[in-house]
């Protein structure tokens, strides 16, 4: 470039681009502002930013229950009910049906700040509790520093386009408008990013297993059936298999038929001839 004003300045700002993926200290100095706000019913830990300054966490609690039901349909039912009363949503629904059972797995989104309440409720549903598990991430720090080099981006993104306003030559124009493509893709990987925490944060995942007996359990008589069931589906399964090998059954006892006569041939050339006296 000839112009040296564009070129100081494009080096400026090329330097300044490459100085953003320093990670962001918090525990001196002054950080980026950001104002987090929260549904008022979520009461959560907080963290020192800044001197006179405090953010609230980012939590994403994930959990995951198993249980059993009498009446796998009613507990549906209920299930539906109770996301209707906690506005939360069923994002999945999967349907297993087996011989002795049938199980129902449904993946539900629920509002972080009702997670705790929801969970509660969907345990009083079951007759026994199989498997329970909650985890919680803390996703402050990433948040803060992704929202803080999105504003530094952007930032970025405005002093081209003035640049790119100011430049009169081609190969300039060029330069310019290849540095902001870049600047814009790393914005939208970052607001991509910030678009997924903040779904994660305000809605937590709850993944809902249950299933119920077909076959009620009543001690040695329930495994004598259970055990001729198991062995009459196998002899079934043995049969249909031999069925299907019929061509090679077929071409065995073609086969043995040849042997046979073929060794039956044989041991008739070997008896000796008697003579007459």
């Amino acid at each position: 470039m000839k112009n040296p004003f564009l070129v100081a300045l494009l080096g400026a700002l090329l330097l300044l681009s490459c100085n953003q993926h320093e990670p962001v200290n918090y525990e001196g100095g002054e950080p980026p502002r950001v104002m987090m706000s929260a549904p008022p019913a979520l009461h959560k830990p907080v963290m020192k930013v800044a001197r006179n300054e405090i953010v609230e966490r980012k939590l994403i609690k994930n959990g995951e229950i198993t249980f059993t039901t009498k009446d796998i349909a009613e507990t549906r039912k209920q299930i539906e009910k109770v996301c209707k009363d906690f506005e939360a949503y069923i994002s999945s629904d999967e349907q297993q049906k087996m011989d002795d059972n049938i199980n129902f797995v449904q993946v539900i989104r629920i509002p972080a700040a009702r997670f705790d309440a929801f969970l509660k409720t969907i345990e009083g549903l079951g007759e026994r509790i199989e498997y329970r598990n909650v985890t919680t991430s803390d996703v402050t720090e990433e948040f803060i520093d992704t929202e803080a080099r999105l504003k530094t981006k952007r930032e970025l993104e405005v002093r081209y386009h003035q640049l790119l306003g100011k430049a009169s030559k081609i190969e300039d124009m060029l330069a310019i408008e290849e540095q902001i493509a870049k600047v814009r893709t790393e914005i939208e990987a970052m607001q991509g990013r910030l678009n997924f925490l903040t779904n994660q944060v305000g809605y937590s995942t709850l993944r809902v297993s249950y299933n119920q007996q077909l076959v009620a359990d009543y001690g040695f008589g329930s495994q004598v059936v259970s055990s001729f069931v198991t062995g009459w589906n196998g002899f079934l399964v043995f049969f249909v298999a031999l069925v299907s090998s019929w061509p090679v059954i077929l071409l065995l006892v073609i086969a043995l038929w040849f042997v046979r006569r073929s060794l039956k041939n044989v041991s008739f050339a070997k008896v000796p001839v008697t003579e007459k006296s």
